[in-house]
């Protein structure tokens, strides 16, 4: 296995163009392949163009990692301290 992939990335370095040019296909057909499966998806399922985009936005903002950043400044400025593992203590009058 470790022959096939040495023997492919020096295939690449010898011939970048060719690289570039089978990125640039895969980026395509992955693109393309993503378009269609979210049509067939919003087709069948009776989804809105605005709900759709909306999931969309909240996948691709999850798959960055812009989310837990987000959530840990609203947590910050709300004045809640989250602690693993510690229980409050309610005092019995």
């Amino acid at each position: 296995m470790l022959r096939v992939i040495h023997a492919g990335t020096a295939a690449m370095r010898q011939r970048p163009l060719l690289a570039r040019t089978v990125i640039l296909f895969g980026v395509v057909v992955l693109v393309a392949d993503h378009g269609a499966f979210l049509y067939y998806v919003r087709v069948h399922v009776g989804l809105s163009v605005g709900a759709l985009a909306a999931l969309i936005l909240l996948v691709l903002v999850t798959h960055l990692g812009l989310l837990a950043p987000a959530f840990a400044r609203f947590r910050h400025r709300s004045g809640v301290k989250a602690t693993v593992g510690a229980e409050r203590k309610v005092s019995s009058p």
